[in-house]
């Protein structure tokens, strides 16, 4: 009997993918980078890829396939457990040890006791595990011309079935793979009209003054927003979607794989006078196709029907039927006011300066906007997030900052009780300011609720879980954020430094490289790089990082840490950012690294009282967990109440 079954290009490419890892596997510096760079594709690309293809991210991918490989060595017993780890890429033989245990269950050493009484539950587990359906093939073509079982019959059974119970086992077998294949072919045929994941790229300003690149924004925004309201539809955030504004020579296939997306909206606007052309097209990425286009041409003062127009026209061509309350909220029009549109896009645009000039210009222009239309929502919540981040950050009085932005964000609910940047805005006054964790939780659920494509309330939600110890729905929600957002430096900041507090540090160290890849030299990258290289004992890597940082804050120079490091090693090292820094929680951080729970604790005594330090930080922080459980629920119970009396 010949079975062949045709190799898919996914199933080609993760074969690639599994030989270079195969062929890289001692290599213990092998790493998301090398895997792209040897397989031809962008680091972008391979993440959303393996996230489609396998559910996880490319660290994790490396890190199954070493494992895996650690299992079978183990079981050879001709290496000890020490050889293995180098083997397979661990440079520490105790970080391997805990990724062997998290992913298999058992340390090596138990694996291989029960190898010795069990070997059945051990073949069984790596059946579960490697099995796939070209093995099985293979083992029936060679079970039929041989007429005995093949090495994977001896790996699942040592040979304890005869020759022709293993032909039926393995019979039964294929026969359950291709049920399930056909199966997954066909729900995943039928479901593929529900993957309408859509970029709306910006769209070019083909008028005279440059002014009118906001009203242009003004415009693609309001699409992303009324896109995201129709439900099975996954839209991503306009700031991934803004570094495409100058493309050039990428094709939209390009686009939309670093975006991880099916389908691409781009188009153009040109204004003169009170007269307004819009062109759009919808392009299906995957063919390079135009699924739908359409030329507008309007007054100025109909502007705002002709956007909710294309927003129903482009819905109704990727969904074909809409809910009456989809079409409601795609016509749905927030202001009609094009001054008021205008004064808003200058407003978010001055809050993502992340500045004290910045929020203070923020703040003007949403009070113009609100001037100009006293009804409109995002403006309200606009301006609210402003003011909470002041409060947050000690621009401005706590209480005044805090009382500002809730009665803001309650009035732009007064306007539109489905704004979700309205709930998100009060998520974070609950949690992050109030230290009412289940009041913020709601808000967050609310937010999630009315808009599931929303990116920054799943990557707050996903703080709030954290510092609550609910890492794995954290996981799940800063993936979301992630996959709404791919190229949002903060997401994927927030994103490698959860990793680090949860000691999973290859994932940590990739997620910062993609970090740094957003933003060239910026201080945090390179600080989470040093803290990141140094928990796995690489030094000479965290002396690197450590001069880069040096270097991008000017704090000292190259060679001024090389001799730290000469003499007194990583803890001269520490000690010299901690001279450095006139900040708390800088130097108790520092501390904790060096080991030494009593400064550690003060310093972040000092970074609490004084208003420096959010108590969410300390609920789920790796580096912390150096001070104990008792002393960490201690410092955590008196900033609570220090939260309470603050805002009573």
């Amino acid at each position: 009997m010949h079975i062949s079954m045709p190799e898919s290009k996914d199933e080609s490419l993760l074969r690639k993918l599994r030989e270079i890892v195969l062929s890289n596997l001692d290599n213990e510096d092998f790493s998301v980078t090398e895997l792209s760079e040897e397989a031809g594709i962008s680091r972008s690309y391979l993440h959303r890829k393996l996230k489609q293809l396998k559910g996880q991210s490319v660290s994790r991918f490396i890190r199954e396939i070493r494992l895996k490989q650690s299992l079978e060595l183990l079981l050879d017993d001709s290496l000890t457990t020490s050889e293995i780890a180098y083997k397979v890429g661990f440079s520490s033989p105790s970080y391997f040890h805990k990724c062997f245990h998290d992913y298999f269950g058992y340390t090596p050493g138990e694996m291989k006791e029960m190898y010795r009484t069990r070997p059945q539950l051990i073949h069984d587990h790596i059946l579960g595990t490697t099995l796939d359906l070209k093995d099985i093939v293979a083992e029936i073509q060679q079970t039929e011309k041989e007429g005995t079982p093949g090495p994977l019959a001896d790996k699942i059974s040592r040979k304890r079935f005869s020759a022709a119970a293993m032909r039926m086992f393995l019979t039964v077998l294929l026969l359950l793979a291709i049920i399930i294949t056909a199966g997954l072919f066909y729900f995943g045929k039928k479901d593929a009209t529900k993957d309408n994941s859509i970029a709306v790229l910006p769209l070019t300003n083909l008028s005279n003054e440059v002014e009118n690149r906001y009203f242009a924004d003004g415009l693609a925004e309001d699409l992303i927003n009324r896109l995201s309201g129709v439900d099975s539809f996954t839209v991503i955030s306009r700031t991934s979607s803004d570094r495409f504004r100058d493309r050039k020579d990428q094709s939209l296939a390009q686009i939309a794989g670093e975006l991880g997306v099916n389908y691409i909206v781009e188009g153009s606007v040109q204004r003169n006078a009170e007269k307004v052309r819009i062109n759009i097209q919808l392009v299906d990425a995957g063919t390079d196709s135009q699924v739908w286009g359409s030329t507008y041409d309007r007054d100025v003062n109909d502007l705002f029907s002709a956007q909710s127009e294309i927003a129903v026209d482009i819905a109704s061509e990727l969904k074909k039927v809409l809910t009456e309350a989809e079409t409601v909220s795609l016509r749905q029009n927030r202001t009609t006011n094009l001054e008021a549109l205008e004064y808003y896009q200058l407003g978010t645009i001055a809050l993502k300066k992340g500045t004290g000039e910045g929020y203070v210009s923020a703040i003007n222009h949403f009070e113009n906007a609100i001037e100009a239309d006293s009804s409109f929502s995002l403006a309200y919540a606009g301006m609210a997030s402003v003011y909470r981040i002041m409060a947050c950050q000690g621009y401005i009085d706590r209480r005044v900052g805090r009382e500002q932005a809730h009665e803001l964000a309650l009035n732009a609910l007064s306007f539109d009780q489905s704004l979700s940047e309205a709930y998100t805005v009060l998520g974070n006054i609950y949690f992050r300011l109030d230290w009412d964790w289940e009041k913020a939780e709601n808000a967050f659920l609310q937010a999630i609720d009315f808009n599931p494509s929303y990116s920054v309330v799943h990557h707050h939600y996903a703080a709030l879980l954290n510092a609550s110890g609910r890492s794995e729905q954290a996981r799940h929600h800063l993936n979301k954020a992630q996959e709404l957002d791919p190229l949002s430096f903060v997401i994927n900041n927030y994103s490698a430094e959860t990793y680090f507090n949860h000691g999973e540090f290859e994932q940590a160290l990739n997620e910062n490289h993609k970090a740094a890849g957003l933003i060239a030299d910026h201080p945090l990258t390179a600080w989470l790089e040093f803290r990141i290289n140094y928990a796995l004992d690489k030094e000479n890597r965290a002396l690197e990082a450590f001069k880069d940082y040096g270097l991008i804050t000017g704090e000292f120079f190259p060679e001024e840490a090389d001799s730290i490091f000469q003499r007194s090693g990583i803890e001269g090292l520490l000690q010299k950012k901690i001279s450095l820094s006139d900040q708390a929680y800088e130097k108790a951080l520092c501390y904790a690294m060096i080991d030494d729970p009593e400064n550690t604790f003060t310093f972040l005594n000092e970074a609490l009282r004084s208003g420096t330090l959010r108590p969410d930080f300390l609920a789920d922080h790796f580096l912390l967990k150096t001070i104990g459980k008792v002393r960490l629920e201690q410092l955590l119970e008196e900033a609570k109440s220090g939260q309470t009396s603050t805002n009573s």
